[in-house]
């Protein structure tokens, strides 16, 4: 009795033992009979108009073609190549034999003419007239090398290898399709000419010669362990990742040593503004050298189809990495160099970007707001950040004894990130790091401050996010009046423009020192030093915390605004809530002082003008005093006129 076992191995002995032939192919006739042969030889020749070349080869054939391949014209959907493994697995047969599943294509540098200019009517596979999309289909492991395509009448190359594949020495060219033609509307009429459209794992493309196309040059879909290497693509959308569906992992990228020239974009991640559950992760570009760049030089956006509009949250990129050989990329002059735009916690982890060189562009004047920069760490990325007018200030810590000091060009935008990236323009940080957007400072005791910043227009916003004094480290119960040397203030604001949606905790000592060198407004601020409420081994019995004064002004034209606890309470401040000491045009308004000092115009000094000051609609709760005025007695030669307590200060 023969067992289904048996039969099995049989059956695949018998298989293997029929494909050790040779075979011929003329014509679409030869086809059924050749592929049951190991080695095919493709003679050039027409295929039928409507009809595709489809070779389903048997594991271990060696394809080798031998002349020219076209295809008669027809509208309809393709494709007009495909070449696949039969497989044949005993995997399941207790090892008994391998899986084969290795097939060689060699053109010889022979070519597949798709017939283009028959189909091309500027539109490309989005409307128009129906093209055969895509023209080569390929879905065989093992190498394909040597094989030109030209005139493809939509996407060149979709590949969805079952193992590992190596594609070498390949050209295609579709320059043909560069020039309108009557159906084109003034446009190149080829379109949507994309080189290869990838959906896989374990695939090389590589050292080809130059891909001349009307779209991407490369579109990774989804798949592992990709690398495109030593390629040339000219007059296409460049060298991109997606565009990035739902439900889709791409990982372990590596796109290295290509040329690139003439492009709309050197290099793109693009992902669907709609899409969920998706990864992008471990991207490395290296070696990449391009030339005459029309838009972007770098292009990361999740909001297609759009182009950096509002951007979704449902794809995660992470581990965008430029490495050694530095990649270097020259746009025209009215191009953009970078442009990132991520949706909120969207993009993560640590990219290294200290390999990419960009230059060209749009001329950016000091006071244009289209360039940025990331701060990640103290030492390296301020001196790039602080000569850009967007910076996004992420999260670390400032060594030890040392200040945060953004000394910013007139117009600029800090935002403290949210892990929602909008980066646009030419100054490019080194290094960034998607992260929770706090800054904290290391301890130590010295005069400080923590943080200055200084500028004229600018915007700050905060995102909320917190600036952490370290206050228990130095609080001792004197404040700024003994012990302990604090760093005092902690926070140095000398610009004009707008201060907002900050929370600062644990402050050494005074929170605020505010000097604005023309009219600021703060608001939507939170100072929280409830920690320093009880006492501590140092404080003996007292509240560790004190002199935690919320403002200290010496200014003018300034508003502070709808904060909580601006600079509270016993469970916020241990000081003045506001501290006037001198100037003019000055409203608090709308804010609330917990278990403090209350709200102070002084102490005064000598030789001061303090007036113009609306003290309105605020909430003042369990402190020492609610309004106070109070002036030295030894002060000479000062005036404090025009104060107003309006209406709905509430006790």
């Amino acid at each position: 009795m023969i067992s289904a076992l048996s039969v099995l191995i049989l059956s695949g002995a018998a298989t293997l033992a029929n494909a050790a032939c040779s075979a011929t192919i003329n014509s679409l006739s030869d086809v059924a009979d050749a592929v049951k042969c190991t080695s095919i030889t493709l003679n050039g020749f027409t295929v039928p108009a409507g009809q595709g070349l489809s070779l389903s080869l048997a594991s271990g054939t060696t394809v080798t073609m031998n002349g020219d391949i076209s295809f008669g014209n027809k509208s309809w959907d393709g494709p007009l190549f495909t070449v696949r493994s039969v497989v044949i697995d005993f995997r399941h047969v207790s090892n008994l034999c391998s899986l084969f599943h290795f097939s060689a294509v060699n053109g010889n540098g022979h070519k597949f003419d798709g017939g283009g200019p028959f189909y091309w009517d500027g539109q490309g596979i989005n409307g128009g007239t129906q093209k055969p999309d895509p023209m080569m289909k390929i879905k065989i492991s093992g190498t394909f090398e040597k094989v030109k395509v030209v005139n493809s009448p939509g996407r060149v190359f979709s590949v969805s290898n079952p193992a590992a594949l190596t594609m070498t020495d390949l050209t295609i060219d579709n320059s043909q399709g560069d020039a309108p033609n009557s159906l084109s509307g003034g446009k190149a009429a080829g379109h949507n000419t994309d080189g290869f459209d990838v959906s896989s794992n374990n695939l090389i493309i590589q050292n080809s010669l130059p891909f001349h196309m009307k779209d991407d040059c490369l579109a990774i879909n989804k798949g592992t362990n990709i690398v495109f290497q030593g390629n040339s693509c000219t007059g296409g959308h460049g060298i991109s990742i997606g565009s990035i569906d739902s439900d889709v992992t791409v990982s372990g990228i590596v796109i290295s040593g290509n040329t690139i020239t003439n492009n709309d974009q050197a290099l793109r991640i693009k992902t669907k503004s709609s899409s969920t559950g998706s990864t992008v992760s471990n991207v490395t570009y290296s070696g990449n050298t391009a030339t005459g760049i029309r838009q972007f030089g770098i292009l990361i956006d999740e909001s297609y189809p759009d182009t950096l509009g509002t951007p979704g949250t449902g794809v995660i990129i992470s581990g965008i990495n430029f490495g050694s050989p530095a990649t270097t990329i020259s746009v025209n002059s009215d191009a953009q160099k970078v442009a990132v735009n991520c949706g909120k916690n969207a993009c993560t982890g640590t990219w290294n970007w200290s390999n990419l060189k960009v230059s060209g562009g749009v001329s950016v004047p000091l006071n244009s707001q289209c360039s940025g920069a990331l701060v990640n760490k103290f030492t390296t990325d301020i001196a790039v950040a602080v000569n850009c007018t967007t910076v996004i200030l992420n999260g670390f810590t400032v060594p030890a004894g040392q200040g945060l000091t953004l000394n910013l060009k007139t117009g600029t935008t800090v935002t403290m990130s949210s892990s929602c990236l909008s980066l646009i323009g030419d100054c490019i940080s080194r290094f960034f790091i998607f992260s929770d957007g706090d800054i904290s400072f290391g301890n130590l005791s010295w005069v400080g401050p923590l943080f200055t910043v200084s500028g004229k227009s600018i915007t700050f916003n905060g995102n909320g996010h917190i600036f952490d004094g370290g206050g228990p480290f130095y609080w001792d119960g004197l404040g700024g009046n003994g012990g302990v040397v604090k760093p005092a203030p902690m926070m140095k604001i000398k610009i004009s423009g707008v201060y907002a949606n900050v929370t600062v905790v644990n402050s050494p000592t005074r929170v605020y020192s505010v000097s604005n060198p023309a009219p600021l407004v703060m608001t939507d601020l939170i100072i929280d030093n409830s920690q320093g409420d009880v006492p501590n081994d140092q404080s003996n019995g007292l509240a560790a915390g004190h002199n935690t004064d919320g403002f200290d002004c010496s200014t003018t034209d300034l508003i502070i605004q709808n904060s909580l606890c601006a600079i509270c309470t016993q469970k916020f401040k241990k000081d003045d809530c506001l501290a006037i000491n001198k100037g003019s045009n000055i409203v608090f308004q709308n804010n609330t002082c917990i278990n403090g000092h209350g709200i102070s115009v002084g102490s005064i000094d000598s030789n001061v003008v303090v007036s113009g000051v609306v003290i309105s609609r605020n909430t003042i709760i369990e402190n020492d005093q609610a309004l106070r005025i109070k002036t030295k007695a030894l002060a000479t030669n000062s005036t404090v006129t025009n104060i107003t307590y309006a209406v709905g200060n509430a006790v």
